[in-house]
């Protein structure tokens, strides 16, 4: 990914940060279309693409969740 897109060279030898990112991405994609599937007013790719920007949106707040053992 780095070859075929200009980011920058992380001191990561096992390309930590980049896999965590698909991963995240891949994530974000599931949930927006477990959404799409179970919602028949969003048809078509349009409804699709909303439903991943909005599932996109959320990664960043999602990983700064509070998470307190009980």
């Amino acid at each position: 990914m780095q070859r075929r897109f200009d980011m920058p060279v992380q001191p990561d030898p096992y390309g930590l940060r980049l896999r965590l990112a698909v991963d995240l991405l891949a994530a974000a994609f599931r949930r927006a279309l477990e959404r799409w599937v179970a919602d028949p007013s969003e048809s078509g790719h349009e409804g699709l693409a909303d439903a991943l920007r909005d599932a996109c949106a959320a990664v960043p707040e999602s990983l700064t969740l509070p998470a307190r053992p009980r």
